[in-house]
């Protein structure tokens, strides 16, 4: 297969596709999504976008959205890389005074 395919409301996309937006190797991509280590969502069009499909493949930091019409033929991509989580920080302890406390 190549491109994206979509049949019966199924859409296939060739692994290519996938690994160049998330800069990765074509062959690791089926391994990786199997194992959930790419994230995957399909949303539907509706209304003005009815037959449009939106498919989202997230792996670490970069996020790869393709914005694909009833033939799969891509008509919006967007490639993203995203911000770091906040560092989680324990909460500052604080006096009855209500001063903080060196730890």
């Amino acid at each position: 297969m190549t491109g994206i395919v979509i049949d019966r409301g199924d859409v296939q996309v060739d692994a290519s596709i996938i690994a160049e937006g998330l800069r990765l190797a074509p062959a690791l991509v089926q391994s990786l999504l199997r194992e959930g280590h790419i994230a995957s969502r399909l949303e539907r069009g509706v209304d003005e976008d009815t037959g449009k499909c939106r498919l989202t493949f997230v792996h670490d930091r970069r996020q790869l959205q393709l914005v694909v019409d009833a033939t799969g033929h891509v008509l919006e991509q967007f490639v993203t890389t995203l911000a770091l989580p906040a560092r989680h920080t324990r909460p500052t302890r604080r006096g009855r005074d209500g001063a903080a406390i060196a730890r």
